[in-house]
Protein backbone atom coordinates (compact mmCIF):
# COMPACT_ATOMS: atom_id res chain seq x y z
CA UNK A 1 0.00 0.00 0.00
CA UNK A 2 1.11 3.41 -0.75
CA UNK A 3 1.72 5.94 2.02
CA UNK A 4 0.12 8.75 0.07
CA UNK A 5 -2.98 6.54 -0.80
CA UNK A 6 -2.89 5.70 3.48
CA UNK A 7 -3.35 9.46 4.44
CA UNK A 8 -4.76 9.88 8.34
CA UNK A 9 -8.29 11.55 7.93
CA UNK A 10 -9.02 15.44 9.81
CA UNK A 11 -11.10 13.26 12.56
CA UNK A 12 -8.31 11.13 13.39
CA UNK A 13 -5.68 13.68 13.79
CA UNK A 14 -7.77 15.64 15.63
CA UNK A 15 -8.76 13.30 17.70
CA UNK A 16 -4.90 11.62 18.75
CA UNK A 17 -4.09 15.32 18.72
CA UNK A 18 -7.42 15.51 22.09
CA UNK A 19 -5.85 12.65 23.15
CA UNK A 20 -2.39 13.80 23.79
CA UNK A 21 -3.33 17.39 25.12
CA UNK A 22 -4.70 15.06 27.74
CA UNK A 23 -1.57 13.32 28.73
CA UNK A 24 0.49 16.11 28.49
CA UNK A 25 -1.72 17.88 31.07
CA UNK A 26 -1.47 15.05 32.89
CA UNK A 27 2.11 14.77 32.77
CA UNK A 28 2.39 18.76 33.60
CA UNK A 29 -0.09 18.37 36.38
CA UNK A 30 0.95 15.64 37.84
CA UNK A 31 4.72 16.13 38.17
CA UNK A 32 3.58 19.95 39.53
CA UNK A 33 2.13 18.04 42.01
CA UNK A 34 4.15 15.67 43.06
CA UNK A 35 7.46 18.29 42.81
CA UNK A 36 5.67 21.06 44.33
CA UNK A 37 3.92 20.03 47.02
CA UNK A 38 4.57 16.36 48.12
CA UNK A 39 8.40 17.12 47.62
CA UNK A 40 8.51 20.52 48.44
CA UNK A 41 11.02 21.98 45.03
CA UNK A 42 10.30 25.19 44.39
CA UNK A 43 13.42 25.62 42.45
CA UNK A 44 12.65 27.79 39.20
CA UNK A 45 14.82 24.82 37.05
CA UNK A 46 11.76 22.31 38.10
CA UNK A 47 9.62 24.16 36.37
CA UNK A 48 11.96 24.10 33.14
CA UNK A 49 12.03 20.13 33.97
CA UNK A 50 8.24 20.21 33.50
CA UNK A 51 7.93 21.83 30.40
CA UNK A 52 10.84 19.78 29.14
CA UNK A 53 9.09 16.78 29.90
CA UNK A 54 5.89 17.47 28.55
CA UNK A 55 8.02 18.26 25.13
CA UNK A 56 9.89 15.08 25.76
CA UNK A 57 6.36 13.51 25.87
CA UNK A 58 5.68 14.74 21.89
CA UNK A 59 8.90 14.23 20.83
CA UNK A 60 10.78 11.19 21.38
CA UNK A 61 7.85 8.46 20.67
CA UNK A 62 7.03 10.57 17.59
CA UNK A 63 11.30 10.38 16.80
CA UNK A 64 11.49 6.79 17.93
CA UNK A 65 7.71 5.16 16.73
CA UNK A 66 6.26 8.19 14.48
CA UNK A 67 3.75 8.38 16.96
CA UNK A 68 2.79 8.86 20.23
CA UNK A 69 -0.02 7.56 22.74
CA UNK A 70 -2.99 9.86 20.72
CA UNK A 71 -1.42 8.63 17.62
CA UNK A 72 -1.42 4.96 18.71
CA UNK A 73 -4.96 4.79 20.39
CA UNK A 74 -6.30 6.10 16.73
CA UNK A 75 -3.31 4.33 14.57
CA UNK A 76 -1.63 6.56 13.17
CA UNK A 77 1.96 7.25 12.17
CA UNK A 78 4.21 9.99 11.67
CA UNK A 79 6.34 9.04 8.60
CA UNK A 80 8.66 10.48 5.88
CA UNK A 81 8.03 10.96 2.20
CA UNK A 82 9.71 7.65 1.75
CA UNK A 83 7.23 5.88 4.55
CA UNK A 84 10.47 5.73 7.24
CA UNK A 85 10.16 7.19 10.72
CA UNK A 86 11.34 10.36 10.75
CA UNK A 87 13.80 9.90 13.78
CA UNK A 88 14.01 12.28 16.99
CA UNK A 89 16.06 15.27 15.29
CA UNK A 90 13.28 15.72 12.32
CA UNK A 91 10.47 14.75 15.06
CA UNK A 92 12.32 17.66 17.69
CA UNK A 93 11.92 20.35 14.66
CA UNK A 94 8.07 19.46 13.73
CA UNK A 95 6.82 18.72 17.19
CA UNK A 96 8.63 21.64 18.65
CA UNK A 97 9.49 24.37 15.98
CA UNK A 98 6.78 23.32 13.29
CA UNK A 99 3.71 23.33 15.58
CA UNK A 100 4.45 26.69 17.00
CA UNK A 101 4.96 28.29 13.80
CA UNK A 102 1.95 26.77 12.15
CA UNK A 103 0.18 28.14 15.29
CA UNK A 104 0.73 31.37 14.78
CA UNK A 105 -1.38 33.72 13.92
CA UNK A 106 -4.49 32.08 14.70
CA UNK A 107 -3.49 28.38 14.00
CA UNK A 108 -3.84 29.15 10.28
CA UNK A 109 -0.90 26.46 9.33
CA UNK A 110 -2.69 24.13 11.35
CA UNK A 111 -6.13 24.80 9.90
CA UNK A 112 -4.27 24.21 6.44
CA UNK A 113 -4.86 20.32 6.65
CA UNK A 114 -8.63 21.33 5.95
CA UNK A 115 -7.43 22.58 2.58
CA UNK A 116 -4.52 20.22 1.44
CA UNK A 117 -4.97 17.31 -0.70
CA UNK A 118 -2.90 14.96 1.96
CA UNK A 119 -4.29 17.09 5.26
CA UNK A 120 -0.94 18.19 5.85
CA UNK A 121 -0.37 20.78 8.11
CA UNK A 122 2.31 23.48 7.32
CA UNK A 123 4.53 21.61 9.67
CA UNK A 124 4.23 18.70 7.81
CA UNK A 125 4.71 20.50 4.32
CA UNK A 126 8.03 22.43 6.03
CA UNK A 127 9.56 18.85 7.45
CA UNK A 128 8.04 16.40 4.89
CA UNK A 129 6.21 14.45 6.72
CA UNK A 130 2.41 12.24 6.21
CA UNK A 131 0.35 11.26 9.09
CA UNK A 132 -0.70 7.66 7.63
CA UNK A 133 -3.31 5.40 9.18
CA UNK A 134 -1.06 2.27 10.31
CA UNK A 135 -1.76 -1.26 8.34
CA UNK A 136 -4.28 -3.21 9.73
CA UNK A 137 -2.69 -6.31 11.26
CA UNK A 138 -3.40 -9.69 9.76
Amino acid sequence: MKTEENIAPFFRRFMAFIIDVFYILLIFLGLNIIGKNVLEINSPLFDYFVVIACFCYLVIPTGIYGKTIGKWALRISVVNHNGAKIGIGAAFAREIGGKIFSSIPFLIGVIWMLKDDKNRTWYDIFFETLVIKDKAKK
